[in-house]
C-alpha cells in the first residue's frame, strides 16, 4: 500500500519538515478569523447605511405662519415636551424681533421654562449629531448643556456659550432614548440632525474571533470523521 511518506518525490517526511497540530491550528484560524472579519464588516456597512435615516428637524411642516404653537404633535417622528413651541420669527412675523431663523421661516422656542426634551416617538433609541441654538434678539449670552440620556443615566454631555447668533452644537452620541436642551428659559432651537432608530452593531473583532473559533472546531471535528 502507498503511503504519503513513500510517494512523497523528495522522500519521506522528516519531522522537521512535517507540520504540527498547533501550526496547523493556527493557519486554520487565521483563515477563519479573515474570512469572518471580512464578512461582518460587510454586513455591518450594509446594516448602517440601509437602517440609518438621517433627518433634519428644521420646525418648517409644522408651524403656522405668523404665530406660535405648541409642539405637541410629532415632528419628523419625534415628540418635544410641553416647555417648546414652533414659532414664525420671519421678517413678516410679529416675532421677527426674535429672530431669524437658522434657515427657512420657523424655529423651535424654548418658551415657559426649564428644559427642552426630545424623544422618538415610538420611544427607540436614536443618534444626535448636532443641533443650532441662539438666545432671543439682544438677549445676554448664556450657558447651555446637552445631554444624552439611556434610562436614568447621562452618556454625552456637551457644554456650549450661546449668544444672540445662531451656534452649532456637535454631539455626536451614538444611542440615547432622550436628548435633554438645559439651557433656560427663551431660546431658540433649529436645524436639530438625528439618525431614526440605530440598532446597536457588535463588535467586529469580537464576533470574528468567535466565528474563526467556530470554525476550527467545525474544520477539526470533520478531519476526525473521514475514514
Amino acid at each position: 500500500m502507498c503511503c504519503l511518506e513513500c510517494s512523497s518525490p523528495n522522500g519521506p517526511l522528516s519531522d522537521a519538515r512535517r507540520p504540527d497540530t498547533l501550526t496547523l491550528l493556527f493557519s486554520n484560524f487565521t483563515l477563519f478569523y479573515m474570512f469572518a472579519k471580512l464578512i461582518l464588516t460587510l454586513a455591518v456597512t450594509a446594516a448602517t447605511s440601509i437602517g440609518a435615516h438621517a433627518a433634519v428637524i428644521d420646525f418648517e411642516s409644522t408651524g403656522i405662519a405668523g404665530t406660535f404653537n405648541d409642539l405637541s404633535y410629532p415632528v419628523n417622528g419625534f415628540l418635544f415636551n410641553s416647555t417648546m413651541d414652533n414659532i414664525d420669527v420671519s421678517g413678516s412675523s410679529p416675532f421677527s424681533f426674535i429672530g431669524p431663523a437658522h434657515s427657512g421661516s420657523f424655529a423651535g422656542l424654548n418658551n415657559y421654562g426649564g428644559s427642552g426634551v426630545l424623544t422618538a416617538v415610538d420611544g427607540v433609541s436614536f443618534s444626535f449629531q448636532s443641533l443650532w441654538l441662539r438666545t432671543l434678539g439682544g438677549s445676554i449670552p448664556r450657558s447651555i448643556t446637552i445631554d444624552g440620556w439611556v434610562r436614568s443615566n447621562i452618556v454625552g454631555s456637551v457644554d456650549a456659550t450661546i449668544g444672540d447668533s445662531w451656534t452649532q452644537i456637535t454631539g455626536n452620541f451614538a444611542s440615547v432614548d432622550r436628548l435633554v436642551i438645559n439651557g433656560g428659559n427663551h431660546f431658540l432651537v433649529d436645524d436639530i440632525t438625528v439618525n431614526g432608530q440605530i440598532s446597536a452593531v457588535p463588535e467586529v473583532e469580537s464576533f470574528a474571533m468567535l466565528l474563526a473559533g467556530l470554525g476550527v472546531v467545525g474544520a477539526l471535528a470533520r478531519r476526525r470523521k473521514i475514514p
